[in-house]
């Protein structure tokens, strides 16, 4: 996992299995921050406040404002907590929403307090991906069935156009609906174009038309 401060992009993220490398100069140096003691480190995202998000294997998410020196904990404090965080996400809305998709479904957290609950996937569905609409903050896609070795399975994308509270498929009635979703982007700055990777069956573009909801 990468990631791309996206106000100042000299400031770069990826996650290995045991720490963080950053840089500020734009991939030319970096520096190995451990999470938390020692967490696990599976997604990593960053948003234009300057916080690092980072997402791990059993241990939840953590974020922190200095470039990984700190940390402090950022969502899935109510037990099980899911096995493996596979991507983050925040929305610049008001209070700010972090999106953490997981082994376990698709978990919302409003502003910095609040509790991540469940709001898409579950009960055996692997939410692999999270995308925010760059364009507009209330519009989340949701990829789903990819586990890579943990498991996968038939998935799918979901959208929300009410930030998260809704949600309805844009791949039913497709062969993609069929295999496990690994990624999602946003084309930018059109945002009626969606980009979806899958595992087996290629990448595919959803093209909303004359369709695409109105941001709310």
């Amino acid at each position: 996992m990468t990631a791309v401060r996206p106000n100042e992009a000299t400031r770069v993220y990826f996650a290995t299995w045991s720490h963080i490398g950053v840089s500020t100069d734009a991939g030319n140096s970096f520096a190995f921050r451990t999470v938390n003691g020692g967490a696990q480190p599976s997604a990593v995202a960053a948003d234009s406040a300057g916080t690092l998000i980072v997402g791990t294997e059993g241990s939840g998410v953590f974020e922190s404002t200095d470039d990984g020196l700190t940390w402090t904990f950022g969502g899935l404090n109510l037990p099980p907590i899911p096995e493996t965080v596979m991507a983050v996400a925040r929305s610049t809305t008001n209070p700010p929403t972090t999106w953490i998709a997981t082994t376990s479904g698709l978990y919302r957290k409003l502003g910095p307090t609040g509790v991540a609950t469940l709001v898409a996937g579950g009960g055996g569905y692997i939410v692999s991906d999270v995308e925010v609409d760059p364009q507009c903050q209330t519009r989340i896609y949701a990829a789903l069935g990819y586990g890579s070795i943990r498991q996968s399975h038939r998935g799918g994308v979901l959208v929300s156009t009410d930030n998260g509270n809704t949600w309805s498929s844009i791949t039913a009635g497709t062969k993609l609906h069929q295999g496990p979703i690994t990624d999602i982007d946003v084309d930018v700055p059109d945002s009626k174009i969606v980009y979806v990777g899958s595992f087996g069956k290629g990448m595919w573009r959803y093209h909303w038309g004359n369709n695409l909801p109105a941001c709310q």
